[in-house]
């Protein structure tokens, strides 16, 4: 750092050292007031979208009064910057446990507009290239605010029950949205009793195929992972 520095710069430049230390728990944010402020803006990009096994970003929402941008089309660029160097600037910045990459592409997949605004640019309207059947053509879209995005909480709450179990094909498919005690316990469930019961019956329905799905899992408590894991060892080991 040779000279003084906005908020959001020393922000930008101190956000990938942090995801260096391989700690989702371990970062920076900004202020609540600079946050406040960016907020009650027009500044984030109307779109969502959705990063495939290619690395090819696909539109999934379009949250502009222009709609003519259709809903599949792919990002070739956002204000003259193409969109492979935004994501190489994005997935930098972003913490994750270890090297673990599929928590970075999980959060721009549904919060880019968000993750473009701080780490990128603050700008209220956006020169977007997309290509649709082959055809590139380019877009102005203005900024919209926070409201118009559903909610990191709704993300991440949308299930039936943080604990679910089927069998289907003779398959037990066991869903373990969260870890967390608390969560667990805000929908009724406990769960070591939960784990137990379906274990049980799993082991009385002579079920050999398991799958556990933990898409969307952001954790929890540790003891309720070790829990589970314990169930496919029959030693000690080490967690």
């Amino acid at each position: 750092i040779n000279d003084s520095l906005t908020e959001l710069d020393y922000y930008k430049k101190m956000k990938p050292l942090f995801a260096q230390i391989g700690c989702l728990h371990t970062g920076i944010s900004l202020s609540k007031d600079y946050q406040l402020y960016l907020d009650n803006n027009s500044t984030l990009i109307p779109i969502e979208i959705f990063i495939d096994s290619a690395k090819n970003v696909l539109i999934t929402k379009n949250y502009d009064t222009n709609q003519d941008i259709q809903v599949g089309s792919e990002v070739v660029s956002i204000n003259n910057k193409p969109i492979s160097d935004i994501l190489n600037e994005l997935l930098k910045a972003i913490p994750s446990d270890g090297f673990n990459q599929t928590e970075k592409t999980l959060l721009l997949n549904h919060r880019f507009s968000f993750w473009y605004q701080t780490i990128i640019e603050v700008t209220q309207t956006f020169m977007i290239e997309v290509k649709t059947n082959g055809v590139n053509k380019t877009y102005k879209l203005n900024g919209v605010s926070k409201n118009v995005f559903p909610s990191l909480k709704s993300l991440e709450s949308n299930f039936i029950k943080p604990l679910e179990f089927e069998t289907v094909n003779s398959v037990g498919i066991l869903k373990v949205h969260s870890f967390a005690n608390s969560t667990i316990k805000d929908n009724g469930q406990k769960f070591k009793k939960y784990i137990k019961a379906t274990f049980k019956q799993i082991k009385s329905n002579e079920i050999k195929n398991l799958i556990i799905d933990l898409r969307y899992n952001t954790g929890g408590t540790d003891g309720n992972a070790a829990y589970l894991a314990s169930y496919f060892f029959d030693s000690l080991f080490r967690y």
